[in-house]
Order: structure tokens, then sequence, then C-alpha cells
């Protein structure tokens, strides 16, 4: 995570930046490892602090060591006050997260106090996520693992699949191979809301199955090969949410 910061402050001069407020929940638990819901962090060339409220200080202090970890109230005094401890005059902010609301609320609190009246703050979207495009070595490992979970759920779910069962039987009986320590969710989620048409499998298989599904070229089909997918009908044309026995090996087949 010390490196990660590293990187981020290395790019201050892009922006002529003294600091910045990091607002965003996916990067501040790239950069920080806090998984709370609540929190900001504030970076500069010599302070690295995380502020959040009084529900998750403890956690806080556990998942990000190297973060000078404060106890905060609503508002924005914490900030101002951290903006006088540093002297830091271009405080940089996730134009792309923050709201209208919460930027205005800031210039606001800035003109309640004159020694921050040098105070500007500085677009600086997109300099965390520019950085999570490029894996570090931790990111790899935790995507390797992610994967082999990934695949032996399915290997072992795949000969369970019997004629007549629904896709959130199936969805059941993926999610409990994940189900284990360090295994926060599975992701085979069963999204009713899920416009099918624009999917490139159905989220509940034909009772009786379109053509596409007992042609050669679909038998052999599978994802990232050379051949063409094969082309599902639109759901009007689905007839039941269970799936036939003769297409049981095909899905499995297809997903693997």
């Amino acid at each position: 995570m010390r490196e990660r910061r590293e990187q981020l402050i290395s790019k201050f001069p892009e922006k002529d930046l003294d600091a910045i407020l990091v607002s965003s929940p996916e990067n501040r638990q790239y950069l920080s490892g806090f998984t709370g819901s609540a929190g900001y962090l504030l970076v500069s060339k010599g302070q690295a602090v995380l502020a959040t409220d009084s529900r998750y200080t403890e956690q806080a202090a556990n998942q990000a060591a190297s973060w000078d970890v404060r106890q905060v109230r609503a508002g924005w005094d914490w900030l101002l006050d951290w903006l006088d401890e540093t002297g830091a005059r271009r405080l940089g902010f996730e134009s792309q997260e923050m709201t209208v609301a919460a930027y205005e609320s800031i210039l606001e609190a800035l003109k309640q106090r004159d020694s921050l009246s040098q105070v500007s703050l500085v677009a600086a979207s997109g300099m965390a996520e520019d950085q999570r495009t490029v894996k570090d070595s931790q990111e790899r490992a935790m995507l390797q693992k992610a994967i082999d979970v990934s695949d032996a759920a399915m290997q072992a779910v795949c000969p369970q699949i019997q004629e007549g069962m629904t896709e959130r039987e199936v969805a059941l009986a993926h999610g409990s191979r994940h189900a284990r320590p360090g295994r926060r969710q599975h992701q085979f989620r069963h999204n009713r809301r899920r416009r099918a048409p624009t999917a490139q499998w159905p989220t509940t298989i034909p009772q009786t199955a379109p053509s596409a599904w007992e042609s050669p070229s679909s038998s052999t089909w599978a994802p990232g090969s050379a051949a063409t997918a094969p082309t599902l009908p639109a759901p009007s044309l689905w007839a039941s949410p269970t799936i036939p026995s003769a297409r049981c090996t095909t899905l499995c087949s297809a997903l693997n």
C-alpha cells in the first residue's frame, strides 16, 4: 500500500498539487486497504491521513497500519485543521466522484477561516484510476486466486446440473462453493432486472432449446475461441426457467 501511495504522490507535479483529497470508496480501498463505507484520504508528500467516524476507527487502524487514522465528525473542520497543519495550498479533489454540493460546502468552509484564504481546490480526476489500470504483483496474485476459486467452483457445480433445475438453484450451488473462509461473496448473481437481450448468455435456460444450441458450431464453442458464439433468441421466445436435460452438458462445456 505504501508503494501505491508513493506512486500517487509522484503525479502531483502534473497538476502542481500540494496534496489530494480522496473521496472515492474504490480509490480509498485501493490506496489504504480500508474497506469501511465512510472516510476520506488526505495525502501529501509528508503525511497520509485516513479520516473516518467513530464506527470505523478500530477497523481502519487494523487495515491501514501505515496511515494516520483520525476520528472525525460531520463537517469540514478536520480538513481545515489539516490544511492549517500542513500548509498545503493547492488541494486536489476527485471531481469525477465529489458532488457539487460537497465541493461548494468545502469552498464555503474555507471562506470562514482567514488563514486558508490562499487555498484552492484543483480538479484531479482519474489520478488513482489511471494508476489502478496497471496491476501490481499483489493485485495479479489476488486475480489469479479469484480465477482459481471460480474455476474450481464451476468444475464442482457442472456435474450437479440436472433436468428441471432453475437458474437460482444452480446459482445457490455455485455460491455454496464460494462461501468459504477468505471469500467475501460469490459472483453468480441472480439479477432479474438485467436486460437479457444485451447479455451474452440468457438469464434463464430455455426448455425448448433454440436451433443455435443444436448446431455443430455451438457445441464446440468456448469463450475466447475463434468460432462465433451461438446466437440466442429474444427473451419472449424462452418457454421456461428450467434447464433441459439435453443442454446441461453443452452449457457446462461452453462455460469451461
